[in-house]
């Protein structure tokens, strides 16, 4: 995972979709940090899923895309979907997740935003995933099957915030399937990514 996460391009403005396994493994290595900061154990795989956890004695299988336009997220969820109904045995309680990294939709790689002072960073990102999701709700719901509790929308951006200079930023929300899923509203909750 280290040694595909120090390929491709320097330049995230030059990456392609045939150079981003850089980026891919350095996605996958930073949903697994928010993982650990929040006491939880994640292990890689370098089979399928890419990475797994243990909580609430569940086993948590996580499946992580990245897009790079608005028109490649349907597809990134439908593949992560397919690659997690191999893997989740819903009989033993597995929980199945896809991450979509949105990152590219905000910022190419090329610059930062550049935001006011009394602007709070993580709340513009946080609106900028929520309007993405909002925009494909009824698809997001419609994918709804025992393999797959929920989706994860991630998005990490620089800022330059006036009066306070350059900030790295990154959050996401987690998307239940099913708004009545306690196990999903907990571990939503628990994860703060």
């Amino acid at each position: 995972l280290l040694k595909r996460a120090l390929d491709g391009h320097a330049d995230g403005a030059q990456e392609t979709s045939r150079s981003n396994q850089g980026r891919n493994a350095m996605f996958e290595l930073s949903i697994a940090a928010a993982v650990a900061r929040q006491g939880l154990k994640p292990a890689f795989s370098l089979d399928k899923p890419d990475l797994q956890f243990q909580f609430e004695g569940r086993r948590v299988l996580m499946e992580c895309k990245r897009v790079f336009s608005e028109g490649g997220i349907d597809e990134a969820m439908s593949v992560g979907i397919r690659q997690l109904r191999k893997k989740v045995d819903v009989s033993a309680g597995d929980v199945g997740l896809v991450a979509v990294n949105i990152s590219r939709l905000f910022n190419r790689g090329d610059g930062w935003w550049a935001i006011k002072g009394d602007v709070h960073p993580v709340r513009v990102l946080s609106n900028m995933i929520n309007r993405i999701i909002e925009c494909r709700e009824e698809n997001i719901r419609r994918r709804k099957e025992p393999a797959i509790r929920g989706m994860v929308f991630y998005a990490a951006s620089p800022f330059a915030v006036e009066g306070l200079g350059y900030i790295p930023v990154r959050t996401a929300t987690v998307c239940r399937l099913d708004s009545g899923d306690e196990l999903m509203r907990q571990l939503s909750e628990t994860l703060k990514l």
